[in-house]
């Protein structure tokens, strides 16, 4: 289970309050609680504005979590019709939230024989001129030294290219 939540005792954790116990209860039980502001907090957006040079506030959307942020990027980036291929075993939102929009969702399941890594040759098959995005291309490197997983990285961007130009 990815997600997970655990309750606590405000009045026994510290990392709550810095110095007054008491002024910290006494402003958290006049908090009005609501499900926030919808469009983020305009203190935390502001923060993030800091990291950067350039970025506005009103540029910044904050998700809950990386399930919200993929929605995002599928809802701006995808339309009915177009394909989208995707890597299992994966985030199930990998190919459910395309699906749900109208994407002709393909899937490539890793298979022990391959060594649980993507087929070239079956990307290569499903890619078309209407396929907008490949998910998951995000390998994990186990060793410190050139593995084939890290070469698998560089052709499936020679298999983007090709089809890109």
């Amino acid at each position: 289970m990815d997600t997970f939540f655990f309750l606590v005792a405000i009045g026994k954790e510290r990392r709550f309050y810095s110095e007054d116990k008491n002024k910290f209860l006494e402003d958290f039980c006049k908090r009005r609680l609501t499900y926030g502001n919808i469009e983020g907090n305009p203190e935390f957006k502001a923060g993030v504005c800091k990291l950067y040079k350039t970025i506005k506030l009103d540029e910044i959307i904050p998700t809950h979590g990386a399930t919200g942020a993929n929605h995002h990027v599928f809802y701006s980036l995808i339309s009915p019709g177009e394909r989208v291929i995707s890597i299992r075993p994966t985030y199930q939102q990998l190919y459910s939230i395309p699906e749900s929009y109208g994407a002709d969702v393909q899937l490539i399941d890793l298979k022990k024989e391959n060594g649980y890594l993507p087929d070239i040759e079956e990307i290569r098959r499903l890619a078309t001129p209407e396929t907008k995005m490949i998910c998951p291309l995000i390998l994990i490197r186990f060793v410190k030294k050139c593995t084939s997983r890290q070469v698998l990285l560089s052709r499936q961007g020679t298999v983007l290219n090709s089809r890109t130009a």
